[in-house]
């Protein structure tokens, strides 16, 4: 198994000025991506507007993803959705096409039960071997359903591929809550709150799913290299740099980082609607550019 660790960026769905998907700008994103040294991608999750995409289209991006990238980084591929029907399909495509794993978010507008929530898990993870790792995707702000630290030991226990779980609900006690379960365990916790990645890395998490790292891997590779080395000043300010991006970008305001990502020279920066795509913001024009002052290629 590929497990996931490091920094592996939420990609952006990147689209044309008709809405189609762009496909070029997405491949120039992934240059960007491996040349700042991330080591993964995740791919049609929140920052990926999946809820905005097609089954085909999510297809069609995984697969254009998995050829472009060819075995150089890690590629995991979101498959959650609203449906079970659809979460499994798309879990079968991937694993038939080659990528190293999926994650899943819980359903979402309807508040499900734990039970139910163990059955949709349960179906998705044994639709695929037992080798192609599962990581579960807790982010309840979104989805309405918290994934319980029981409801993860339940899905550990009746699911040998389900190997993790990505935390994006802010709650360093859940992240806690998660780790105390998987020690002495095979279970990776990824963090998913950019301004404590350093805080989940010092505890045991191995490594961050962030949207942010779209526009500034530099920093957040930066990052993982200090933690890495044991230079935990280095890895604090640079974490409260990270800190300083988030908060300008809102937290994962997907408008903001296409933006931001448009000055950094990709993609155009349109948002398939209700989202607006963003013409001007000053903000952002700012961090972008103090970013880059405290930004180099990682080697």
């Amino acid at each position: 198994m590929k497990y996931l660790e490091g920094i592996n960026p939420a990609i952006l769905t990147l689209f044309n000025e008709d809405y189609s998907v762009d496909y070029g700008a997405m491949k120039a994103l992934l240059d960007f991506l491996m040349d700042a040294k991330v080591n993964g991608v995740y791919i049609c999750g929140t920052t990926g507007e999946f809820p905005f995409l097609t089954v085909e289209e999510r297809k069609k991006i995984a697969e254009t993803v998995i050829d472009y990238v060819n075995g150089r980084i890690t590629v995991y591929i979101h498959i959650g959705g609203i449906k079970t029907e659809e979460a499994v399909d798309l879990a079968k495509h991937t694993y038939a096409y080659g990528a190293d794993g999926i994650g899943a978010l819980s359903p979402y507008y309807y508040a499900y039960s734990e039970d139910e929530l163990f059955q949709y898990f349960y179906r998705i993870a044994h639709s695929v071997p037992e080798d192609f790792p599962v990581y579960l995707y807790n982010i309840p702000q979104r989805t309405g359903n918290r994934i319980d630290p029981s409801l993860f030991s339940k899905l550990i226990e009746s699911c040998p591929n389900i190997v993790g779980i990505k935390d994006s609900s802010g709650s360093f006690t859940t992240v806690i809550e998660y780790l105390l379960f998987a020690r002495d365990r095979k279970i990776m916790i990824i963090e998913g709150a950019d301004e404590q990645i350093l805080g989940g890395l010092s505890v045991g998490c191995k490594g961050s799913i962030s949207g942010n790292a779209n526009v500034f891997p530099e920093v957040f590779v930066r990052l993982w290299k200090e933690f890495r080395e044991n230079k935990l000043e280095d890895a604090r300010n640079t974490q409260l740099d990270i800190a300083k991006i988030v908060s300008v970008l809102k937290y994962g305001n997907i408008p903001l980082i296409k933006y931001a990502l448009k000055l950094r020279g990709i993609g155009n920066g349109i948002c398939r609607e209700a989202f607006t795509t963003i013409l001007r913001e000053e903000r952002v024009e700012k961090v972008v550019e103090w970013a880059r002052t405290i930004s180099s290629p990682m080697t």
